[in-house]
């Protein structure tokens, strides 16, 4: 169902997507030394002057303590997010081409994912990481909030000790950025420069590191990084689906288009036959022989008790058919169908034979027993085997409506 209330409002105009939410909790984090790193790791990023190989050897060197260079992580999470809604983490549309379609779109194939792989698999697509928070996780925030409240709450901590060697690393990563700010495209002989006011960043960051080692600044640290890694992992498992989410759908609509052939017998036989799949071969071969096991009648009711779609399957059934031991015809009757005597010959023989021969055959104690008694006996064995067979038909449905 639609929701059509508001739908007047939205039709026609744009959502006007952003990556806002996501700036708003990283600017909590922009405190003392996480903000100087920040504002570095943006320059460095957004400079046109520095060449791709120079600014993967910068960030290198200046990464050398994560911790104080903190901010690289929130420049990173900044720009991840914004990438989600451009589109540009996705998957070419073919390879080469550049193509990697938009932000709906992958949603799109997202969701798509989410529905293929509970009916192939059985299971959430969260469970396999292939659900909508391990594509987009970064963006909704809810994954990483307690993650950068953490970080937020010790940065302060640490920039509230007001340490000397956190001044000086400000104050390193300043002269850094405000040295880069200045190269313009004619810039020229500034490589040894830039190296020189790298190396000193990282030396100031190895000195701010070295001043945090007791308590309490030194747990403040390490939830730093305990928060910064997890961030960090949840980037990287977002670009990494992204990056192979038309692969993987495209696996996904295929295996369940391979199943939609699996009701034509010759179809059948064919993938069956054509396949080296031990898996395939199983799943085709056994095709019709599960699909004779399944009761839509056990399925519908597999939210109830076994004991309750016992009872409703033999009340569908008619079952038990046969109450009163009295009437030996009936029970006599009830025997010759019973599946566990389809050996025995019945022929010529009386009412009062076949009971007992049943009984016999069914290991019933007969020695000192009425034909009445044999009738009562044979008849609560029938009756009970008959509830017998619905649960081994239960027990079969389940297995054949199980996804494995």
């Amino acid at each position: 169902m639609t929701v059509k209330k508001g739908l007047n409002s939205i039709t026609g105009t744009s959502p006007s997507f952003s990556n806002n939410q996501v700036s708003n909790v990283i600017n909590v984090c922009k405190l003392g030394f996480a903000n100087a790193s920040f504002l570095l790791a943006e320059v460095i990023d957004t400079n046109n002057v520095l060449t791709t190989s120079q600014k993967t050897d910068l960030k290198a060197t200046i990464n050398n303590v994560p911790f104080a260079n903190i901010g690289r992580l929130l420049q990173d999470l900044d720009q991840h997010t914004e990438k989600l809604l451009d589109g540009t983490l996705g998957e070419e549309t073919v390879a080469g081409s550049g193509e990697r379609g938009d932000f709906l779109e992958h949603m799109q194939l997202v969701d798509s994912i989410e529905s293929q792989v509970k009916n192939l698999r059985g299971v959430t697509a969260s469970s396999l990481g292939k659900g909508v928070d391990d594509h987009y996780g970064t963006l909704r925030i809810s994954v990483i909030d307690s993650s950068m409240q953490s970080l937020s709450t010790n940065i302060a901590n640490i920039v509230d000790k007001s340490l000397a060697q956190e001044t000086n690393y400000v104050t390193s990563c300043n002269n850094l950025r405000t040295f880069i700010n200045t190269l313009v495209s004619d810039s020229t002989d500034f490589q040894t420069s830039l190296n020189n006011k790298a190396t000193d960043v990282a030396t100031k960051a190895t000195a701010f590191d070295g001043a945090i080692t007791a308590e309490p600044t030194l747990s403040f640290k390490n939830a730093i990084n305990t928060a910064r890694e997890f961030i960090q992992q949840q980037i990287e498992k977002e670009q990494n689906n992204l990056a192979t989410l038309r692969t993987y759908s495209k696996s996904l609509v295929e295996t369940q288009s391979y199943i939609g052939l699996a009701q034509n017998p010759l179809l059948n036989d064919l993938i069956a036959k054509s396949s080296d799949s031990p898996d395939w071969q199983d799943y085709f071969e056994n095709y019709e022989t599960r699909k004779k096991q399944f009761d839509p009648v056990l399925v519908s009711a597999s939210d109830s008790s076994d004991a309750g779609v016992v009872a409703q399957k033999l009340k569908l059934k008619g079952l038990p058919d046969v109450t009163n031991y009295l009437d030996l015809k009936r029970v006599s009757d009830k025997a010759k169908k019973d599946v566990r005597l389809s050996g025995v010959k019945f022929d010529d023989k009386s009412v009062e034979d076949i009971i007992t021969l049943s009984c016999t055959t069914l290991g019933i104690q007969t020695t000192g027993m009425t034909v009445y008694d044999l009738s009562s006996k044979l008849l609560d064995n029938m009756n009970n085997n008959d509830i017998e067979i619905i649960k081994a038909d239960l027990k079969s449905s389940k297995d054949v409506n199980t996804v494995s």
